[in-house]
């Protein structure tokens, strides 16, 4: 059986307590323009880690990639 799923590469991010706003914006920015600098992505998300059951072990942030399916 062959399974046509599409891949997904996710990331998550904790930024230590003495990180400012701009640099946390920074890396969000740089991971946005990934998408325009590498033809292989399809799709790009990025946002805040939020776990209801409060199972995020401090990770705050995530990012995922789609490469092409």
């Amino acid at each position: 059986m062959t399974s046509l799923a599409a891949l997904r590469h996710l990331v998550l991010f904790s930024f230590k307590v003495e990180t400012s706003t701009e640099q946390v914006n920074a890396v969000i920015k740089d991971f946005c323009i990934l998408k325009d600098k590498n033809p292989g992505l399809r799709h790009h998300e990025w946002g805040t880690n939020v776990s209801p059951e409060g199972l995020n072990d401090g990770f705050t942030r995530r990012n995922i990639n789609c490469p092409p399916a």
